[in-house]
């Protein structure tokens, strides 16, 4: 369809402005009366609500099986494994299945505002005090399909919607900041639901929960318009078949996007396990808060770098915060100062990592579209979250919960074995990085 006019005119032209006009004459990122900001704000707004629901059921579930429907511990930690698979197996079905179909943009709108309804549904359902294991894996795995299939079609507008790579470096820091913001926002809701008798926890997370429902549909619904404007999709000539293969450069992001949540991350999975300090008690809450405003502040940070010193620069600096400030955590367990601020710093480092990644796999998609006349943003982003879920999967029975935990619980050191996996999977990181160096050539303005 838009794929022949697009490289046509690409052929043509002398850079990115020339294949930009090919896109917009073509209907994939069509001019509409919307502005590009108003546009990023109604996507950054979804996202944030997208967000908020994710981090409630990735933050309250476990608890929720074990304390409010008594299922013990070790069917807790096998029912959540087993979602997680769900998951990320959903999200690369959902990316491979709208690639295939070659959905249009104004059909993949329409079906992020249908899965946005199915999703509040299910999220109602998973938080329902109403059965055993049987009732709780049923609405789990409702819940990994709808939330897949409202989850890769906003996704893969994190490299539909941009005008052009300043665009998108904006789309991709504000994804990411608001992302951390909602989980901060959301962990302290969760303490005060926490505080609540186990018996009252439905009654009491319920309107939370269906204002997290009301969020997510109006924030799809006020995304229904975003192509407007778009010309007839017959006025361009199709491919003949869509491929599923995915495009050059994705499999080192992939396996960056796997080291970074399964090694990078794992110091963050361990704050709240540290033992009282003297002077702070509560060491590990006030940990995991420092922790959490730094990736806030990461992706700003991230897009400041690479304005100043280039993408290759960018990339080290990230991932040289996150290994430094990961030291006081590992080597100087009782000094409150110390930990809080290695705490805010690895989290300002691992924000900033995020961020480059993110860009780099929306670069990835970028590139393939400019050189091959293809989009495959749902195809690319459905495997990077079906990579995070495996990798969030395998660390629910991996180093950080079964070896790490207990030893810092205990009082023991963990600087090696931390060491070894927080500067290992961070140095592969920015070697990938570098590897791929998906980056467009110039810094967003």
């Amino acid at each position: 369809m838009w794929q022949a006019a697009w490289l046509s005119t690409a052929r043509k032209g002398t850079g990115m402005a020339s294949v930009t006009t090919a896109i917009d004459r073509c209907g994939a990122m069509p001019r509409n009366r919307w502005s590009p900001a108003r546009v990023r704000h109604r996507f950054g707004a979804a996202h944030f609500a997208k967000s908020m629901v994710w981090s409630f059921s990735d933050l309250l579930l476990a608890w929720f099986l074990h304390a409010v429907l008594h299922i013990p511990v070790e069917r807790v930690a096998l029912l959540l494994f087993v979602l997680l698979l769900v998951g990320a197996v959903c999200n690369a079905a959902a990316g491979a299945l709208i690639t295939w179909s070659r959905m249009s943009r104004r059909a993949l709108v329409r079906l992020h505002f249908l899965a946005s309804i199915a999703t509040t549904i299910a999220l109602l359902a998973q938080f329902a005090d109403n059965g055993g294991v049987g009732t709780a894996l049923a609405a789990g795995i409702l819940f990994r399909i709808a939330y897949a299939l409202y989850d890769v079609p906003q996704t893969a507008m994190t490299s539909l919607l941009p005008r052009d790579s300043g665009d998108a470096h904006r789309y991709v820091a504000l994804r990411t900041t608001l992302g951390a913001v909602a989980r901060l926002i959301v962990t302290a809701a969760n303490l005060a639901i926490a505080q609540l008798p186990a018996a009252l926890f439905t009654t009491g997370a319920l309107p939370l929960l269906l204002g997290f429902g009301v969020l997510v549909v109006a924030t799809a619904w006020i995304l229904r318009d975003a192509d407007a404007g778009a010309p007839p999709a017959a006025s361009c000539e199709a491919p003949a078949r869509a491929s599923l293969r995915p495009p050059q450069g994705t499999l080192p992001i992939l396996t960056a996007f796997f080291l970074s949540t399964l090694g990078f991350a794992t110091l963050s999975r361990l704050l709240l396990f540290y033992p009282p300090a003297p002077g702070l008690t509560a060491l590990g809450a006030w940990l995991l808060l420092l922790f959490s405003v730094g990736t806030v502040l990461g992706p700003s940070l991230a897009l400041h770098w690479i304005r100043r010193c280039g993408w290759n620069r960018a990339c080290i600096a990230s991932a040289a915060l996150g290994m430094a400030c990961a030291l006081p955590l590992l080597t100087l367990p009782g000094l409150p100062g110390p930990l809080l601020g290695g705490a805010f710093g690895y989290g300002l480092g691992l924000g900033a990592a995020g961020a480059l990644l993110w860009q780099a796999a929306t670069d990835v998609v970028r590139v393939h579209a400019e050189r091959c006349g293809e989009r495959a943003d749902a195809l690319v982003f459905g495997l990077v979250i079906f990579t995070i879920h495996i990798a969030i999967a395998i660390a629910l029975g991996a180093l950080p919960l079964a070896v790490l935990v207990p030893a810092l619980s205990s009082g023991a050191g963990i600087v090696w074995p931390g060491l070894a996996i927080t500067w290992g999977s961070g140095a592969a990181v920015v070697a990938l990085l570098l590897y791929r160096r998906a980056a467009p050539a110039s810094a967003p303005a």
